[in-house]
């Protein structure tokens, strides 16, 4: 596996191990180490339409029309949803310290966004993609580096704790401590949900869950997993937080969220993919999706 794709892979499939993220632009550590990155979430961005927004699209209905993280991260925090309290983690793990300088802090120069890009035909693609994340995150910035770094602390030990984890984080925690059951039941609860991130969050599980047996259709059901959010209300749109990212951090800067999400899945038959999420779409509507069926998780000796 080429190690671009494993840093698309692990951007697209939401596993618990976070992916790099760009240079942090200040430190929240007292003694000036940089604070370890941690991975975000695909959410709204300004002035975006949701492609389908059922009853139940749960975290999706939450934040539509809403045009800055800081606020979307300020409602979301301590909702009694964990999927909105997932939601506000990742925007927190995106905005600081990668793009946000605080207000008692002078900004870097050149911006850290700008350091450790290729100087390839990508390279002015992606800096704009860091600028409009940048400019999104932009609110945090009225906060000083103490108050950061005391928030961060708090954030990432209720993440620690399974606090500020979502259902297809708990399911793949599942997973990897062997508690196929436990897992099952988090599945469950998405899919009921009909929650388009917390869909998202499980990219990874089947090929996880069948890592002793794999089969051929493992890696097609991982992709469709990775996109089939885009069908229930996440913005998958080119100039969507979610696509911006995987151009920023992944240098998958073309198409929609459905092309760069899918490039971590060179290998997979794009029109046996398109007719499984047709009827895997539709069977999620009509609520008869059988996740028995679709995952097949093994049973433990």
């Amino acid at each position: 596996m080429s190690r671009r794709r494993y840093a698309l892979l692990a951007l697209v499939a939401m596993a618990l191990a976070g992916a790099t993220l760009i240079g942090s632009r200040f430190d929240l550590s007292e003694d000036g180490a940089r604070t370890t990155a941690r991975r975000w979430w695909p959410f709204h961005s300004e002035n975006t339409e949701p492609v389908i927004a059922p009853p139940e699209a749960g975290a999706s209905s939450t934040i539509l029309g809403t045009a800055r993280l800081h606020d979307v991260y300020s409602r979301l925090q301590n909702s009694v949803d964990p999927a909105e309290r997932s939601i506000a983690w990742h925007i927190w793990s995106l905005c600081v310290p990668s793009y946000v300088t605080p207000r008692d802090q002078s900004p870097d120069a050149p911006p850290a966004y700008t350091a450790g890009l290729a100087n390839d035909a990508l390279r002015a693609l992606r800096v704009a993609a860091r600028r409009r994340i940048a400019d999104q995150c932009q609110e945090f910035s009225d906060t000083t580096r103490d108050r950061l770094r005391d928030e961060d602390s708090q954030n990432i030990e209720r993440h620690r704790a399974g606090d500020l984890r979502s259902r297809g984080e708990l399911a793949m925690g599942a997973v990897e401590a062997g508690n196929n059951d436990e897992a099952l039941h988090q599945i469950a609860e998405i899919f009921r949900r009909k929650n388009p991130y917390e869909m998202r969050d499980l990219s990874g599980i089947v090929v996880r869950l069948h890592r002793q047996a794999p089969r051929a259709s493992d890696e097609l059901r991982d992709a469709l997993l990775a996109v089939i959010g885009c069908d229930f209300g996440m913005d998958c749109s080119p100039d969507g937080i979610a696509s911006l990212e995987l151009c920023a951090n992944g240098a998958a800067c073309y198409g929609d969220f459905d092309d760069r999400a899918l490039e971590a899945f060179p290998d997979i038959d794009r029109q046996a993919l398109n007719g499984l999420r047709a009827e895997v779409s539709k069977q999620i509507r009509m609520g008869i999706f059988d996740i028995s069926d679709f995952f097949q998780v093994p049973d433990r000796d």
